[in-house]
């Protein structure tokens, strides 16, 4: 989800940054080594048997689905490899080297504050075993209903196990007339999410600044403000599969899995917050991420382009950024955090692109590859719905990656210019080499 400031104004003067990405290409071989073995191990697995038998029996279920052809932009071929990756149970950050953590405080590997948080957990899971049918029944419960975030981190994980098993559906099966009912309470799900009392959610003007944090260290307040954004994305994740009707299973399976992501990342946050002698709460937030959930409930398509397309590309913008400021202070295990989170966004952003070109082309009768029309819905709905988010410097590689085109955020950006300035870039490399 997205880091970094919320502005409350339109920067229209966006700078034409190149976004350096020397640091990721360091080990990139050795990281797709790993990539392919994991690949391999978990074909033969139940899970990915389960996750394939479920998109092949969509596809047999609704010959209106959407294509599932790729584009040209990849982000077909980057959410092909995410689901094909095996279920990430890495829900604790472990160091060898020293922790402050008790052992006894954890669930099947799990990270919880306390002993009553604990129990707390075990009764919330049980009750929605007890009660929750299919994804959406746990959507419903984990945004709507669950206030304690530990509770809503155990509810996604189970959510998504127990679909990947088979033991629940994506939908309640309802009939006819009880679904136009539902279509109804669509509309009328709560305005806020259950949340915590705690933090004080203030203008995002008021947020305390990292130079006058009141929190004990640089660190703290760092983690403090990525827990704030990654509880936010669990919400906004489960608020999309609950919302929206009529889409393809893989398009809930796809948004459950960055839920079940975003909860492995808020796990990592409280554990590091709790290290460092503080606890999520204890610095007052903004909402202006929910808000901008809130802005594009009425369209999918506005909702592909808020959250995954706008405020989790931010994640990848100003990701490198907070991990190098956390390195030059000593904080090699923070920074460690907030790098495994921000290579991960880069998932969550091409499930929201391949989303949005299949709906676009389905709906919209938008031509696959119209960059320049494509461009102009994407900004239409960001311009409505949440403009304060669509600011530089950005990070070009990583969205390219994801199948963004650089004409759809980037203001100031003209392409044959661009591939100009290349040449010459290229020509004068070759130059200055003989």
């Amino acid at each position: 989800m997205a880091f970094g400031r919320q502005r409350l104004s339109v920067s229209k003067n966006v700078n034409d940054v190149f976004f350096s990405a020397a640091t990721r290409r360091r080990g990139a071989s050795s990281q797709r080594r790993r990539l392919l073995k994991k690949k391999k191990s978990f074909v033969s697995s139940s899970l990915y048997r389960a996750v394939n038998k479920s998109r092949c029996d969509d596809d047999d279920d609704d010959d209106d689905d959407f294509s599932s052809r790729g584009d040209s932009n990849g982000s077909s071929k980057v959410v092909a490899a995410y689901r094909a990756l095996p279920l990430d149970r890495h829900r604790r950050w472990s160091d060898p080297s020293s922790t402050k953590l008790s052992s006894s405080h954890s669930i099947e590997g799990r990270y919880v504050s306390s002993e009553t948080a604990k129990k707390r957990v075990e009764r919330a899971v049980v009750g929605a075993s007890r009660s929750c049918a299919s994804l959406e029944d746990y959507a419903r419960r984990i945004v709507y209903e669950t206030k304690c975030i530990e509770s809503k981190i155990a509810l996604t994980h189970e959510a998504f196990s127990r679909c990947l098993r088979g033991d629940i559906d994506v939908e309640t099966t309802t009939t006819t007339k009880e679904k136009e009912e539902e279509g109804k309470e669509q509309q009328q799900l709560p305005s806020r999410p259950a949340r915590p009392d705690r933090p004080n959610l203030v203008d995002p003007r008021a947020v305390p600044s990292p130079k006058k944090t009141p929190l004990s260290s640089h660190s703290a307040h760092v983690m403090h403000t990525v827990a704030h954004i990654e509880l936010n994305a669990i919400d906004l994740a489960w608020d999309t599969v609950a919302r929206f009707r009529g889409l393809p299973k893989a398009f809930y399976l796809d948004f459950a899995r960055v839920a079940d992501d975003e909860s492995r990342h808020l796990s990592w946050c409280l554990q590091r917050l709790e290290e460092l002698g503080h606890e999520y709460g204890d610095m007052d937030a903004h909402d202006m991420l929910w808000l901008g959930c809130f802005e594009s409930r009425g369209d999918k398509l506005d909702r592909m382009c808020v959250v995954p397309m706008a405020q989790e590309a931010r994640g990848l913008d100003a990701g490198p950024r907070l991990r190098e400021k956390l390195v030059g202070r000593g904080d090699n295990r923070s920074a460690a955090i907030v790098e495994r989170i921000t290579k991960e966004e880069l998932n969550h952003v091409a499930v929201g692109v391949h989303w949005f070109r299949e709906m676009c082309a389905r709906e919209e009768n938008i031509e696959r590859g119209n960059e320049e029309e494509l461009g102009k819905r994407f900004l239409s709905a960001v311009e409505r719905c949440a403009p304060d988010v669509l600011r530089g410097p950005f990070a070009h590689e990583e969205r390219e990656k994801a199948g963004m085109a650089r004409e759809w955020y980037d203001l100031s950006f003209n392409r044959e210019l661009h591939s100009r300035l290349e040449m010459m870039v290229k020509m004068e490399e070759a130059n200055s080499s003989e």
